[in-house]
């Protein structure tokens, strides 16, 4: 399945529970100075990576927010949906 086969909703509701995951279940204690990684495709408003390698839209405010209050550093991959899950998955 493509992700053009998801509609903009459930594509929402995949990435927001990316987020989830990823900031209430796996986050342990970040070794200093690794930068936590955020993959995403473009989909503004809701997530995107801009040609300079910075995040814009919605989730990548809210993973500044919660970045600038836990003192982490972020690094946003661009990727498509299929390869921002399999880097999950192979992580």
């Amino acid at each position: 399945m493509g992700h053009n086969a998801l509609s903009k909703s459930t594509r929402f509701l995949l990435i927001a529970s990316v987020f989830a995951f990823l900031f209430n279940f796996a986050a342990g204690p970040i070794e200093a100075g690794r930068p936590v990684r955020i993959g995403a495709e473009r989909n503004l408003p809701v997530a995107s990576v801009d040609d300079d390698g910075k995040g814009e839209g919605l989730l990548m405010d809210i993973a500044g927010y919660v970045a600038n209050k836990e003192g982490w550093t972020l690094a946003y991959v661009p990727c498509e949906l299929d390869r921002c899950l399999s880097m999950l998955k192979n992580r």
